[in-house]
């Protein structure tokens, strides 16, 4: 659960701070503040001084579901499809972030934003529903477009998106012809929602994923513009920069796990190609949103001074209390080696919880775990040469207990590993910290970290996949002697304790 505790900066540039939404004697923020220090909040203050207008800090009083606090600002249809898919209520993050997010009541866009808050808070949804209630599906181009790192991610929230969409009402003025031809040119995919009823069409989407056929892809935007493209950063980059891809009239532009878009050269490159397309009907809006901010100041102002967004951007910062962060039902331990002995620590380590998991029956590789490395190259060299020890171990096995998947594994391959560490086939799965952006398999009930994250911040990015829902799990880190520092400081900025083992 995430605290009612949710702060929207804006940035220091010369532009006005805007207020976060209309508030009312149940809405309205009990104060605001500016560094350490804190003023009470008065209903007749509302221009308050410059330097109150740093921050707002939002305590919600009382719950609204979504009809109640956006029936103005969502379309009927969308609100309807919300309550039938179980969105009845908006959780903290989109609390906080959609009264800035969505269009004004006079038709303005909405605000640019960086949403910054952990997984599993409602990020998707926050900035899902501005887009779906900005764009005009019966205007034929390209009006928003949303920026993910790995195909996993992409898929999963096109399929949200897609789901969403699945009610829209089409207006009497939609193009029947350019309807029917999109219907056509995305495949399959689009069969998983059907409209059987004369009102409702498609609202067109297209992913537009590294991984898949670009010839197709091109034939596609050829064939009808899609108004939602959800897409990786190289291939919507190449697509912008070969001018296949129009984007004259984007409206909004998001860019999911972008700290995992900024981590080399060539995705940086790419998404800064993305970030500087200029529409030329008036601004568009930008809505950034990641688990992790670091130095969120220094990048708001980055934002600005690069134009990737407009100088009123607003900081949405929704704060977990570290014993909500930190699962109770979390174990966190770690084992010293040598570099050179890391790979056989791990073999020792899956051993040995194994054989925990099975109840000291060591007959059968059973354990549900995920490996996390740093490089590709890794990857691949753990997944053979584990593959090959454990079936020393148990040559009753008859498929190999892991797989991995890597930034550039082939969607095949991708596809293949995921549909079989999900349904149990393979045990373990190994993978980098951006590869693994957007998985969620409920029964994992280890978490290894061979190479070590990057913060605390990361370490609960990875953690984060066991121990749900009550359910106990174990985080397992791997260190040399000249590493153990790194526990004292994840240890002290998360409030956990980290027990040693194999001495």
């Amino acid at each position: 659960m995430l605290s009612n505790k949710s702060i929207l900066c804006p940035s220091t540039f010369k532009g006005n701070f805007v207020y976060p939404a209309p508030t009312t004697p149940n809405s309205a923020p009990s104060h605001l503040f500016h560094s350490c220090s804190t003023r009470k909040w008065k209903p007749s203050k509302l221009k308050a001084s410059r330097a109150e207008q740093k921050a707002v800090e939002i305590r919600p009083e009382r719950a609204q579901s979504f009809r109640d606090a956006y029936a103005g600002r969502i379309q009927p249809w969308l609100l309807n499809r919300l309550e039938q898919m179980g969105f009845t209520h908006p959780t903290p993050v989109q609390k906080s972030a959609l009264p800035t997010t969505l269009p004004r009541l006079n038709g303005e866009i909405g605000q640019d934003v960086v949403i910054h808050a952990q997984t599993g808070s409602g990020k998707t949804l926050a900035y899902l529903l501005p887009i779906i209630a900005t764009v005009q599906p019966a205007r034929s181009a390209t009006q928003a477009m949303i920026v993910v790192p790995t195909q996993e991610l992409g898929m999963q929230v096109y399929k949200l998106l897609r789901r969403l969409t699945s009610a829209y009402t089409v207006p009497r003025d939609w193009n029947e012809k350019e309807h029917s031809a999109y219907g056509e040119s995305i495949g399959d995919e689009s069969k998983a929602v059907e409209n059987t009823e004369s009102e409702r069409g498609v609202f067109p989407v297209l992913p537009m994923l590294n991984q898949a056929d670009l010839r197709r892809q091109k034939l596609q935007l050829r064939e009808a513009a899609p108004r939602v493209i959800v897409g990786n950063p190289h291939r919507i980059a190449q697509l912008v920069r070969s001018k296949r891809l129009r984007l004259d009239l984007l409206k909004v532009l998001v860019v999911d796990e972008f700290d995992a878009c900024l981590l080399d050269t060539a995705t940086t490159s790419a998404l800064q190609t993305i970030l500087s397309v200029r529409g030329r009907e008036g601004p568009r809006q930008t809505i950034l949103a990641s688990a992790t901010v670091p130095q969120h100041r220094h990048f708001l102002r980055q934002c600005v001074r690069q134009r990737w967004t407009r100088q009123d951007i607003v900081h949405v910062w929704v704060e977990q209390d570290t014993n909500e962060r930190v699962p109770e039902s979390l174990s966190h331990v770690y084992a010293v080696c040598e570099g050179r002995k890391k790979l056989a620590a791990l073999r020792a380590l899956l051993l040995r919880f194994n054989s925990e998991f099975n109840g000291n029956d060591n007959i059968d590789f059973n354990l549900r775990a995920i490996v996390f490395v740093m490089t590709s190259r890794n990857v691949q060299q753990l997944v053979s040469a584990l593959n090959a020890a454990l079936r020393q171990d148990f040559p009753m096995q008859k498929e190999d207990p892991l797989v991995g998947i890597w930034d550039e594994s082939s969607v095949f391959h991708r596809k293949t590993a995921l549909n079989a560490f999900r349904e149990g086939s393979a045990k373990v799965l190994i993978g980098t910290d951006v590869a693994a952006r957007g998985l969620d398999v409920p029964d994992i009930s280890h978490v290894f970290h061979f190479d070590l994250p990057t913060d605390s911040d990361a370490y609960l990015h990875r953690a984060g996949r066991t121990g749900r829902q009550g359910r106990p799990g174990t985080s397992v880190v791997l260190l040399t002697p000249g590493e153990q520092f790194v526990i004292s400081r994840i240890s002290n900025s998360l409030s956990i304790r980290f027990e040693r083992i194999g001495r």
